[in-house]
């Protein structure tokens, strides 16, 4: 794997904005692991390809993290910030695994890409749950009950530790305090969008100003391309 050029980072942002978190996910991957096959990086588990965007994030944008998200209690907005490290965990334990249920053997794999871009339609969170098993567990899933289902979750977040991030948030208006899902996907995607607007702005401006190319105004250093932006707007 290798960091995206600007340019590069702004070819993926327009050929996927159309898309879903997972294959925008897939489409950073692919454009950052140019010697891997399609295939084999929607393979990865979750866990994995959040590992992957979790450097190339930290490549493009740096190690610093600032979420802000809606106290559930209150509806007051709260901010926390991290370090990636302080989400990064292990590796995922083997892919395929199994579990004993009601006195039987259970076998089962982790999600990958082509599982997540499968529930992406479903209606709710149960729905979604169902077919992540339905495709996931190797043995009859059709009859387990609730009690089998969350084990296997549980199960599968064990192994796969990198795959459901969670991040303790505090409320300081209420004192509320809850554990909310930390995406990498989404929340990378969400920061890239935001930065390819602004520089199709900075690229239209500095190349109003002095006629240059989009392929040159990127690849410029960001201090260089500021430094022009406060000449043209002095």
């Amino acid at each position: 794997m290798r960091p995206l050029t600007a340019l590069e980072m702004l070819e993926v942002w327009e050929r996927a904005s159309t898309t879903g978190t997972t294959r925008r996910a897939l489409a950073l991957l692919r454009a950052a692991c140019p010697e891997a096959r399609a295939e084999e990086l929607a393979a990865l588990c979750v866990g994995e390809r959040d590992a992957r965007l979790l450097t190339l994030r930290e490549w493009f944008f740096g190690s610093h993290l600032d979420v802000r998200t809606e106290c559930p209690s209150c509806g007051e907005r709260v901010q926390a910030s991290f370090e990636l490290d302080n989400v990064r965990t292990r590796a995922a334990d083997g892919l395929t695994s199994r579990v004993v249920l009601e006195d039987h053997e259970t076998a089962f794999r982790l999600p990958d890409s082509t599982d997540l871009a499968a529930i992406e339609s479903c209606q709710d969170a149960a729905s979604a749950r169902r077919l992540l098993l339905e495709r996931c567990v190797l043995t009859e899933a059709q009859n387990l009950n609730e009690q089998a289902v969350a084990e296997i979750v549980k199960r599968m977040n064990a192994l796969d530790p990198q795959a459901s991030i969670r991040l303790a948030m505090g409320c300081p208006a209420c004192q509320n305090r809850w554990s909310a899902l930390f995406d990498i996907a989404t929340f990378f995607w969400q920061e890239i969008h935001v930065w390819a607007r602004r520089m199709l702005r900075e690229v239209h401006t500095l190349a109003s100003a002095y006629g240059w190319s989009e392929r040159d105004i990127l690849s410029m250093s960001a201090a260089r391309r500021s430094m022009y932006l406060d000449l043209v707007a002095s």
